[in-house]
């Protein structure tokens, strides 16, 4: 009776156990929704299905330690023996650093419960993000605010890739010094500069059963990039009051400026755009804080566990203001930059939650010193991490980034290009073009297809590849078979018309305009040959300049890039009665392959393309390709992705256009072919 009386109790308990596990893994009864619930994917969906907790599986463990006996033996194996594989087990596994996000998984701003954030934030305490105090041993007799002492800070961008490795792809240095600001008068300010540069990588963004599916290269993150840049320059008054922003951004071949003014809890913006001066004014309650704000308030003054810092603050580079919840946590395991590499170490760590709106968050992790100096940031769900350096390590790693001349680039597969005396005894170059998409969307087919140009030939392969041929002279009709097209675009009105970019009647092209009106007695064809060769003589070509900006305001510059070149000729050009149009795309450089084969003699080798743009004229019912950089015609080095009339002055759609192409066709050598 007492061995079945225990055996009952026993399996009571068991099914005790399992429903309390079982209620444990379910959670509270789920309230019934509507069609429009969000269903959690990805991550999220195998999180909330397969949550195995550490409390559960020691209730599985005591379940059989208590119940399990082996095959063939009336008495049960005492607990401490079948506890020995599990103990042994757990010894032998690594414990998951703060970076292993396939482990221990943080969720996203946006799947945080409403309700528990708000008893977070009620039970913390709370205090006002400042740069006043920070830093700041000792004040001033008369009580007057003391400006901290200077720092300055460098940061490297590594991409985490599981193909490529650890990648650096950007640097940021931060400086922050006590100055005068001109405009201000001769007071004292805080100046605080920030200085970034990046190569974005434009990869395929792909769910994992999809990516794999892929070509191993054909998804390489170093594939192609677009250059982004940041620079900053932020005046603080002595109590620590923001007061002015000066603002340069890049992304391509497009840089903007602005200057911000803030007083009176507004801040004014007066951005300089491709087509003029745009402003607008932002309203905000209290004080107002820059992008480096959680920087200027962990620095001397580090936030502890459960404390929260709010404040607003100004995004230059997007026009807007944004609340700012940082909130501290314990010290956590974390990776930082050490003199051999890339470690983990113990650093506090502090959360910034940055909203815009009622629905926009982003939430970014800081790992910090002791002293409160940020040693690695990260986004949450984004492979970027930025590491702090000294100067030395962030000149030598980032040098790759610092000299990059190229707004955007692609490495090209294939058939190696040859260069010098041998490049120019191609007549063809052929390329084939595959989506990297496995199953791609008819609205990534239409809207990203590589289309036909002067001299460049398109022939649709199948679904997924197309071929360009690229020519150095025009292929007659005869030649060409029915499989190829053509670039069939006969001139219009727009083409000779001025816009807000091709303003020729201006009177800044006054002056540039007398110096061809010399020449208006030649035919169309030598007049246009001529005055491509006068914008290369006015102009020096730079790499990186403004990019889209009118005419009249590079009519009074005497260096310009491509895309300054070819707006000006394009310019000249319509004012003499020819029609023109833009071409903008990729132009093999055999200057960057050279450095780029010297600094990483292991990698395979590529041709590299980078941004160019150049000009195709109409004359005698035909198109001519001329690049005003060279002051000649174009060869059969340059592909183009896009060609415009530039009737609207916003260029964001044709650069959109021209990233995706990048970001989801691979480009590989097909066939060189020499003349004979």
């Amino acid at each position: 009776m007492l061995i079945s009386r225990n055996i009952g109790v026993q399996k009571e308990n068991k099914i005790a156990l399992e429903q309390r596990d079982r209620a444990c893994d379910e959670g509270p009864p789920t309230p019934k929704t509507n069609r429009s619930t969000r269903i959690p994917t990805g991550d999220a969906f195998i999180s909330s299905k397969n949550k195995i907790t550490t409390d559960r599986i020691m209730r599985m463990m005591r379940i059989i330690m208590t119940n399990w006996r082996p095959a063939g033996r009336s008495r049960r194996i005492p607990q401490w023996i079948v506890g020995i594989p599990f103990l042994y087990g757990l010894m032998g596994c690594d414990l998951p650093d703060r970076h292993d996000i396939g482990v221990l998984r943080r969720p996203a701003a946006w799947e945080v419960d409403s309700d528990t954030s708000a008893e977070l934030s009620s039970t913390a305490q709370l205090s006002s993000l400042s740069i006043s105090a920070v830093n700041r041993s000792a004040t001033s007799v008369s009580g007057d605010d003391v400006l901290p002492p200077p720092w300055e800070q460098w940061y490297l961008h590594y991409l985490d890739s599981p193909r490529v490795g650890p990648t650096v792809i950007g640097g940021v240095a931060m400086k922050s010094e006590t100055s005068k600001d001109a405009v201000a008068g001769d007071e004292d300010r805080l100046k605080v500069t920030l200085s970034e540069r990046m190569l974005t990588p434009l990869y395929p963004v792909l769910p994992a059963r999809l990516l794999q599916k892929s070509l191993p290269a054909a998804t390489r993150v170093d594939r192609a990039f677009c250059m982004t840049t940041k620079e900053q320059t932020f005046w603080h008054s002595a109590d620590g009051q923001l007061q002015r922003v000066i603002c340069s951004t890049r992304r391509g071949p497009l840089e903007t400026t602005k200057t911000i003014a803030v007083a009176n809890e507004s801040a004014s913006i007066e951005a300089m755009g491709p087509t003029g001066i745009v402003n607008k004014k932002l309203s905000f309650e209290g004080s107002l804080g820059g992008p480096l704000l959680v920087y200027q308030s962990l620095r001397g003054n580090p936030i502890g566990p459960n404390e929260v810092r709010t404040a607003t603050v100004l995004l230059p580079a997007h026009d807007i203001t944004a609340k700012l919840q940082l909130r501290g946590n314990p010290p956590v395991l974390a990776k930082r930059f050490k003199d051999d590499g890339i470690g983990l170490g113990l650093l506090n760590e502090a959360i910034g939650l940055i909203t815009t709106g009622e629905t926009h968050h982003r939430e970014r992790c800081y790992w910090y010193d002791d002293e409160g100096v940020i040693q690695t940031t990260n986004i949450v769900g984004e492979p970027d991490f930025a590491f702090r350096c000294n100067q030395e390590q962030f000149e030598r790693l980032g040098r790759p980034i610092l000299d990059q001349s190229h707004c955007l680039g692609v490495k090209v597969s294939g058939k190696r290009i040859p260069t010098g005396q041998a490049f120019d005894k191609v007549s063809h170059l052929a390329l084939d073009v595959e989506c990297l998409h496995p199953n791609p969307p008819q609205s990534l087919v239409d809207g990203l297809v590589m289309r036909p140009a002067v001299r460049q030939y398109i022939q649709r392969l199948d679904e997924q590849r197309q071929r360009i041929v690229l020519a150095r002279e025009v292929v007659s009709d005869d030649k060409l078979s029915d499989r190829y097209q053509t670039y069939q675009s006969p001139s219009t009105e727009v083409d000779l018309a001025a816009t807000a970019l091709i303003d020729f009647r201006s009177g800044a092209m006054q002056g540039v305009l007398a110096t061809v009106a010399s020449l208006r007695n030649l035919d169309k064809h030598e007049l246009a040959l001529e005055i491509n060769r006068t914008v290369h003589s006015l102009l020096t070509y730079r790499s990186l300049g403004r990019g889209f900006q009118p005419a009249s305001r590079i009519a009074t510059s005497t260096t310009a890039d491509s895309t300054e070149h070819a707006i000006m000729l394009i310019a000249m050009l319509r004012a003499n009665g020819i029609p023109a149009r833009m071409a903008m795309g990729l132009r093999f450089d055999p200057a960057i392959e050279k450095s780029v084969s010297e600094e990483s003699p292991s990698e395979p080798q590529a041709n590299l393309f980078g941004y160019h743009a150049w000009v195709i004229a109409e004359v005698d019912q035909r198109w001519i390709s001329l690049d005003p950089t060279t002051g000649q015609t174009t060869t059969v080095d340059r592909i183009a992705l896009e060609v415009t009339d530039l009737a609207d002055g916003n260029p964001d759609p044709l650069i959109d256009r021209m990233l995706g192409q990048l970001r989801w066709y691979d480009f590989k050598v097909h066939k060189i072919i020499a003349a004979r």
